[in-house]
């Protein structure tokens, strides 16, 4: 595949998990008015983009169930075909929590993000920050040799942070982590891969 200079990523935050609704029957509009629902603690804001779907030549999603059907939804909606619709390895996947990085109670408290950053930081994790960005270099690298020029990538709200960080080439550390935005559910933001 050739290398082009001139590429675009649009990284997009999944939709609500979906699993106590009967997708048939429902059109476009109620599903993703369903998908974008906000239920963050924090965030207020929902993202309609039933209009603003950016033309993609490539989506790539997670794993995670939240993420192929946002993914499916965003297919169905560009208006161009799509060369490449699918997982990539596991690149994009949540970062993998161990099942103890939060107690019961943390988990439904508000420093819920605050402790779960502080653990993933300091290495008390199955997968650590170093892991995340080896992932976050091996998808580049990938990218960059690609010859598709337009790429959407579905995916977790932290994972996103991190790759615009990466991306924008800040220092990777406690405070930066912290100063993340919140990402919506459905929101996208645009990168320009060098």
């Amino acid at each position: 595949m050739g290398k082009n200079n001139s590429k675009i990523i649009y990284l997009m935050r999944h939709g609500k998990p979906t699993t106590d609704v009967h997708h048939s029957g429902i059109s476009f509009a109620e599903f993703y008015a369903y998908l974008i629902k906000t239920i963050d603690p924090g965030l207020d804001q929902d993202y309609d983009l039933s209009n603003e779907i950016p033309p993609v030549e490539v989506i790539l999603h997670s794993q995670a169930q939240r993420c192929r059907e946002t993914a499916e939804l965003i297919k169905n909606r560009v208006s161009n075909k799509l060369a490449y619709f699918g997982e990539i390895d596991n690149l994009v996947n949540e970062i993998e929590f161990s099942g103890s990085i939060l107690s019961h109670d943390e988990f439904y408290s508000k420093k819920r993000r605050e402790l779960i950053l502080k653990r993933w930081f300091y290495g008390e994790n199955m997968e650590s920050l170093t892991n995340s960005i080896q992932r976050i270099r091996r998808l580049l690298f990938l990218l960059q040799r690609s010859h598709y020029n337009r790429i959407m990538i579905v995916t977790h709200g932290i994972y996103m942070g991190l790759f615009q960080l990466y991306l924008e080439r800040k220092e990777i550390n406690l405070e930066s982590l912290f100063q993340l935005e919140r990402f919506g559910y459905g929101q996208i933001i645009c990168k320009h891969l060098q």
